[in-house]
């Protein structure tokens, strides 16, 4: 390869991330907390293992892409990570009568210690430029299923001729 050029894996950067996100404390003691399990990490397209409910809580990271080239300044990496929770635990209902589905703030509360870890990404020194979190809907017609996407988008300044490693 030509060693003055940014050409990063991509594939090696969705394991960076979810090596990074099997390292993190916060995470994995909500995990084991909340759902009894240790999060379940895979790279990939999650059609490959069909979530289900014996896989959860998990973490797909796949639709890597990249953007580089010799006289960019700015490279660009994105992903998007799926999550996936069972919960049967009771819908709550707040002080003003709202009633929250358990299985939406499980999610959510996942979803933002994920968003937490990535910005802490090497040391918080390469946190996502860009965030985006969305919890469509219930996946399929299990109602104790749930699940959210992040999309996470990294800038990375890299001067003409030089690496700026992932």
């Amino acid at each position: 390869m030509i060693d003055y050029l940014q050409n990063e894996d991509l594939c090696s950067i969705g394991v960076a991330i979810a090596e990074h996100l099997a390292k993190d404390e916060a995470l994995n003691d909500f995990c084991h907390t909340h759902f009894g399990e240790a999060l379940n990490l895979f790279v990939g397209p999650p059609e490959a293992a069909l979530p289900s409910d014996n896989l959860t809580p998990y973490v797909f990271v796949h639709d890597l892409s990249k953007a580089e080239g010799a006289a960019v300044t700015e490279h660009k990496y994105q992903c998007v990570l799926s999550v996936g929770i069972s919960c049967s635990e009771e819908s709550a209902t707040t002080d003003s009568g709202v009633i929250v589905f358990a299985g939406q703030q499980r999610t959510s509360e996942l979803m933002t210690l994920i968003q937490d870890a990535l910005n802490r990404y090497k040391g918080g020194c390469n946190p996502p430029s860009y965030l985006e979190q969305s919890i469509p809907s219930l996946p399929g017609n299990n109602p104790e299923h749930w699940e959210g996407f992040i999309v996470a988008q990294w800038l990375l300044d890299t001067p003409i001729g030089r690496q700026n490693h992932f």
